[in-house]
């Protein structure tokens, strides 16, 4: 962990799979670990990387999931230093032990997922603000006519605009100043 906090030609991007914070139903998953370990690792990160993005995968609706247990999950996901999280619905899977558990209602497996996803939306919203009018170094992952799009060193995906963005070259490197950004769009121009 200190070796890739810490080492600069690793992109400033960690992704967990966190899977749920609840300590009854990360049991219930076979996951051995803790959400406390899960906090103190994304500290460390932040520490070390306070410009690093900071995602997870989250299901909810697993087997059984209690109220409780989706309270504890979405104010850990809301106070954490999680920048954005991949929220999936819990499907069983034949040949697993849950798939033979009570299961949580489909409404309220939808409306829980949709709950989660807004916090991300807001925490990522949050997280993009921050570099406003900053450049950050990022890759052009995508060029279609006269429109451009790279992904920065800590994952932020931006359109290109101006003439240099439009020179730029696909899986190239270039230095993009973020120049605007709402909760659908990053905009942002080489420099």
């Amino acid at each position: 962990l200190e070796f890739i906090a810490g080492e600069d030609k690793i992109c400033p991007h960690f992704h967990l799979s966190l899977q749920h914070a609840s300590p009854g139903v990360l049991k219930k998953m076979g996951r051995r670990s803790q959400p406390e370990e899960y906090l103190e690792i994304l500290n460390y990160l932040h520490d070390q990387r306070p410009e690093a993005s900071l995602g997870a995968d989250i299901i909810t609706g697993f087997p059984e999931e209690s109220e409780e247990d989706y309270l504890f999950l979405k104010k850990f996901l809301e106070t954490s230093l999680l920048t954005y999280f991949h929220v999936f619905s819990y499907s069983p899977r034949p040949g697993t032990p849950a798939a033979l558990w009570p299961g949580v209602p489909e409404k309220i497996k939808k409306d829980r997922a949709d709950g989660l996803r807004k916090i991300s939306r807001e925490k990522n919203l949050a997280f993009k603000l921050k570099f406003l009018n900053q450049a950050r170094r990022a890759i052009v992952v995508r060029k279609k006519g006269d429109r451009a799009e790279a992904l920065t060193d800590n994952y932020i995906k931006v359109i290109l605009t101006g003439n240099k963005s439009q020179e730029a070259g696909l899986r190239q490197l270039v230095p993009v100043r973020i120049n605007r950004v709402t909760a659908t769009e990053v905009t942002g121009e080489v420099v």
